[in-house]
Order: structure tokens, then sequence, then C-alpha cells
């Protein structure tokens, strides 16, 4: 495939519409659990800045969510989530939203704008087809291609920024269990700073593996089902937050779209009626 080529199908391709509708539901439902309970109205009575954001990211989230003119609620969600970063977050100074999990989630919201995400499950296509002009339920997928960009660049430069001997001696790894378990008391499990050395060089594999597999068709799969164990273990481990689950939910952004079309039509398919008369 020339270079050409790639960048036609980067730029340019269209595909089923369905994984994208379930990435929509799945982002917003992530927003909802990591923002939601923090801009309950009766928490800022007296900040007009929380309150119009809070109220906009409800108003947003709940059309995308549902689908209600998709692409409008996927700019204005964006733009709230945005705010949040860089006005409540660098501005006002409110640590837990300059956070790099949270720019993933909100990166996420912005490239479902350049996806067909309405036309599937969503009130927009609900509309549509009582009106009887319901489009296809396909568009172009620039907006998965990128998060799938998004995917290998966190976690190429996660590998980047483990290639430190405080790391790779596990010495990092020791400090970060030992403080969230036991505090300050000395790990006496034995073996321990063997198995910390063993968990920090199976990060530097596998994070790379991750990033390299998903753009190989036939590692696709294995890559992703290794990222889901690795998320799993971070989760378990580390306060991560959201963050394990808004990486696995991208990884639908990594299959073809008409392949996660075929796969959901084979788990659930169309009941027939059949001709009694």
């Amino acid at each position: 495939m020339s270079l050409r080529t790639t960048a036609e199908h980067f730029f340019h391709a269209v595909g089923s519409s369905r994984s994208s509708a379930l990435l929509r539901m799945g982002l917003v439902a992530l927003c909802w659990t990591r923002f939601a309970k923090e801009l309950l109205p009766y928490k800022h009575v007296h900040e007009p800045d929380w309150l119009v954001l809070g109220s906009l990211f409800y108003l947003s989230s709940l059309g995308l969510f549902v689908g209600f003119y998709t692409r409008a609620s996927a700019v204005l969600l964006g733009a709230v989530l945005l705010g949040f970063r860089y006005y409540l977050g660098f501005a006002t100074d409110h640590e837990p939203y300059v956070h790099h999990h949270v720019h993933v989630l909100i990166m996420g919201i912005c490239f479902l704008v350049a996806t067909p995400c309405g036309r599937s499950w969503s009130v927009d296509r609900w509309l549509a087809l009582r009106r009887g002009a319901a489009p296809p339920e396909r568009g172009r997928i620039l907006g998965l291609h990128l998060m799938t960009v998004m995917l290998s660049v966190i976690y190429l430069f996660g590998t980047l920024t483990k290639l430190k001997w405080s790391f790779l001696s596990g010495e990092r790894m020791q400090h970060s269990l030992q403080l969230l378990f036991v505090g300050s008391d000395p790990v006496t499990v034995p073996g321990w700073a063997t198995l910390c050395l063993v968990m920090a060089w199976t990060a530097v594999v596998v994070e790379p593996a991750i990033a390299l597999g998903i753009w190989v068709p036939r590692w696709r799969l294995r890559a992703v089902l290794l990222g889901i164990l690795f998320h799993l273990a971070i989760y378990w481990l580390l306060p991560v937050g959201t963050f394990s689950l808004t990486m696995m939910v991208c990884y639908l952004a990594v299959f073809p779209p008409d392949e996660v079309h075929r796969f959901l039509e084979r788990m659930a398919p169309a009941e027939r009626v059949e001709d009694t008369g």
C-alpha cells in the first residue's frame, strides 16, 4: 500500500457507525463517573463559573449519550471538558483536572466529533426513521483512527518515561506499592524486590507491544487482550480512577468498524418473523 493510499484511507475511510455509537455511550458514562458528582449545583452555589460549566456538562453529555443533535452535543461536551482542564484545572489550580488521565478522556470525547457516532442507536436516527429519511449506518471514521494514534502515543511515551534506572531497577515500583499498601513500614515479603523488578520490566515490554500490535491486523486481537489484562492489573494495584476503563473502551476504535458491525450482528441476529398465515 502506497503512502498516498494509506493517507487517503486514514483521512477518508468510511465504515459502520456501530462501534462509534458504543464509544459514544461508553465515554460519556466514564465522563459521568469522573465529573458528575463534583459538578452538582449545590456544591458551587457561589461559584458561577462552576455552575455554568456544570450545567453545560450535564446538558451536552446527556445529549451525546442518547444521540440527540449528536455532533453538536459532542462539540459542546468537548469544549466544556477542555474548559474543565484549562480553566478550572490550570487557571484556578484545580489539580485533579490537569491530570493526564483526565486529558485522555477529554481527547476521546473530542475525537467522537470526527465519527458517525449519531447514526446508530441514537435519538437522531429514531427521528430520521420516523421522517422516512434515515441515513445509512455509515460515515467517515477519521476519529477512530485518531483514537488509535492516541493509544499508541500513550503507550510509547509511557515506555519512554520508564526507561530510567529508578524504574528499570524496580525501586520506583517498590516505592509506589509500599506507600499504597503498607505506608512507611518496611516490606518483609520474601522476594519483594524481585517481584517489583519483574513487574517493572513487564510494563516496559507490554506497552510498546500493545502500541505496535494494534496496527497489525493479525496481532490486533492479541494486543487488545494483552492490554485489557494489563489495565485490569493496573486498576487492581494502583489508584488510576477512570484511566484503565477509558483505555479499554477506546480499544473499540482499533478494530475495523465493519468487522465490529458483523460481530454484533452475529451476537444479536435479528429475529425472523415466520408467516403463520
